[in-house]
């Protein structure tokens, strides 16, 4: 697994997005909110969803 960032739209939106979903937040959701909060779409690359729905999906 890596991790990539541009200017806080990577990296940092991925740890946002995870925290949201450990909250509850469904993976859909939680990129809208943090692409909404930042003025620019969300995640960086198809690695960042893909890791993010995995997570999701795997969670007890």
């Amino acid at each position: 697994m890596w991790f990539h960032c541009w200017a806080g739209i990577g990296r940092s939106s991925l740890l946002a997005a995870l925290l949201l979903g450990m909250d509850g937040v469904e993976p859909a959701a939680a990129w809208a909110m943090i692409s909404a909060a930042r003025g620019f779409p969300v995640p960086d690359t198809r690695q960042q969803e893909e890791w993010l729905a995995s997570w999701w999906a795997s969670r007890g």
